[in-house]
């Protein structure tokens, strides 16, 4: 008798304790730092700026060599593909202007952050005629650099605003 409740005490002790142990969170990765949340927010809005004031090459130096960026009808592949087909070509014809609806959300871990946010945008000509607007949903991927800075990976806008003629 003293043998079996033995048996069961202990029997009962490893059951318990491998209670105890699933019940304990197992420790995922970091989240971002405030510090990295900073510097994607800064990274984002210098690319959109950059490209609204012309400077293609500017524009595409917060990319990696081998993002991408998706867009209504076309993906563009290779920051020089991005710089030359994409920012250049629009920011030689057109001008625009951007209202956040969504403020940008960032998410991230162990140096890799998704960002998102719902915008408007406002194309206008060179003579500053306002000829199209639509909304869009933007979201970004951007991954930490060795160094310590970060670059987009992909870029994606999600309207039906693509007007450029091919």
């Amino acid at each position: 008798m003293k043998r079996t409740n033995l048996i069961l005490a202990f029997g009962m002790a490893l059951i318990i304790v491998g209670m105890m142990n699933c019940q304990q969170k197992a420790k995922g990765p970091a989240e971002l730092s405030q510090a990295d949340s900073t510097a994607v927010n800064q990274i984002l809005d210098s690319m959109i700026n950059d490209f609204k004031n012309g400077n293609a090459d500017l524009a595409s130096s917060y990319m990696t060599e081998n993002a991408v960026n998706m867009e209504y009808d076309k993906i563009y592949r290779g920051v020089e593909e991005i710089r030359s087909d994409h920012f250049k070509k629009e920011s030689e014809l057109i001008s625009f202007t951007i209202y956040n609806v969504d403020s940008r959300v960032i998410r991230g871990r162990n140096g890799i952050a998704y960002t998102h946010e719902r915008n408007i945008i406002e194309y206008k000509d060179k003579a500053g005629k306002t000829f199209f607007a639509d909304s869009c949903w933007v979201s970004s991927v951007l991954e930490k650099q060795v160094e310590g800075t970060w670059k987009i990976v992909q870029h994606h806008f999600s309207g039906p605003h693509n007007w450029i003629e091919k």
